[in-house]
């Protein structure tokens, strides 16, 4: 997608229908535990993830350039039709995440339709970029806000690094309540493949077991909460509360029996998921997974689940993102996120299991708005509008 054209579809974007106010004051009470997912999108190599929009799996294809420690081609998993433009003083890597963010931008902006007009708003990028390579990208995404009606409400934007946590991500000392939180990694570069490959993780055609690279770019929109924001009015609109995730520490998996990883698992269930006062137990609408494809992992999950909630169908409410779309870097967190809201009808909630990391396990709750007191969620650790599903297709 070219700037040219970028620009001459924001310039097509309708009206916001809501009345004009004066611009929200900047605040210094945020919580540094709980967000408010707003809305959120995605584009991967599956396609275009958003409100209702769950594509099919992608498919892998063999890497022209990228090859394995065994000499053969690797397979990958990329976003079709991003063709990064020649940037001078930009590496590969930086040329294909400016690319794909680029790509993502337009459907991005558009999730800010939802504010009032003249409200402001703060936009943070997550992106694995040199310091002065991401001078170079935020100047860029600057200027491309700056070319629409939307520049007179951008507040702060600023850049980071990592991407994993997003209540790390977003916390700022003062800002506005809305904060437009893009993310985007692309692991089709021989720097990454070989951490992959060190770290042991990495698919090889002649050893299916592992993570396939892969790539995404990511828009949230997300809301800060006051201090006993969920009392003020507003509160109740539609979105889903994110707290902060519950993170378990255990030895490495691969010195653990079976049954003790399953045991670790149902253990985080049932911190993660408690069960109501009355005993009722329902499942979560949708599970999102991260790491399906790395040995051992499925059974460490499935069993937990099904003696959780028997009734579970884990085909069908269940996604495992390196299955479905490759492993996304920086950008899993983001995606498990926009995966979950693009599948959740109005009212429904969400769970999000990473098991990926071998010394550490860790879950994160998408509670909907008007499903959750201000006290019902649960104590929690860490380290570090709505539209009805059109498409449930699974992995």
């Amino acid at each position: 997608m070219s700037r040219a054209s970028i620009f001459d579809r924001l310039s097509e974007r309708p009206e916001p229908a809501s009345t004009a106010q004066a611009p929200a004051a900047r605040r210094h009470d945020f919580r540094t535990d709980r967000l408010r997912l707003v809305d959120g999108l995605a584009l991967t190599p599956a396609g275009l993830v958003a409100a209702g929009e769950v594509p099919a799996p992608a498919r892998l294809a063999q890497s022209r350039e990228l090859h394995g420690p065994d000499g053969f081609r690797l397979l990958v998993q990329a976003v079709p039709e991003v063709v990064p433009e020649p940037a001078p003083g930009l590496d590969a890597k930086a040329q294909r995440l400016q690319a794909l963010l680029q790509g993502v931008l337009v459907d991005a902006l558009m999730l800010l339709d939802v504010l009032p007009e003249g409200e402001e708003f703060d936009i943070v990028l997550s992106a694995p970029l040199r310091t002065a390579v991401a001078e170079v990208v935020t100047d860029g995404l600057r200027r491309a806000v700056a070319a629409t009606e939307l520049a007179r409400g951008l507040g702060e934007l600023r850049h980071l690094a990592a991407g994993q946590d997003p209540h790390a991500a977003l916390a700022a000392p003062d800002g506005q309540g809305h904060v437009l939180w893009l993310v985007v990694d692309s692991l089709l570069n021989l720097e990454d493949i070989a951490a992959l490959h060190r770290r042991d993780r990495l698919a090889l055609p002649t050893r299916q077991a592992g993570l396939y690279p892969g790539e995404a770019a990511v828009a949230l929109l997300m809301q800060r909460v006051p201090e006993g924001g969920e009392d003020e009015p507003g509160a109740s609109a539609p979105g889903w509360w994110l707290d902060a995730a519950i993170r378990r520490e255990h030895p490495g998996r691969s010195t653990l029996g079976a049954a003790a990883r399953q045991r670790l698992v149902a253990e985080l269930l049932a911190q993660a998921w408690p069960a109501g006062e009355g005993g009722e137990d329902d499942p979560p609408a949708f599970l999102v997974v991260d790491s399906l494809g790395l040995p051992g992992r499925t059974q460490e999950l499935v069993g937990p689940l099904l003696a959780r909630w028997p009734a579970l169908d884990i085909i069908e409410q269940g996604l495992g993102v390196d299955t479905w779309g490759g492993w996304p870097g920086e950008a899993l967190t983001a995606l498990q996120l926009a995966l979950a809201r693009a599948a959740l009808a109005p009212g429904e909630s969400a769970l999000l299991l990473g098991l990926a990391e071998e010394t550490g396990t860790r879950a994160l709750t998408l509670r909907a708005c008007d499903e959750v007191a201000t006290d019902d969620a649960p104590a929690t650790t860490d380290d570090h509008p709505a539209t009805p599903p059109a498409d449930r297709r699974r992995s």
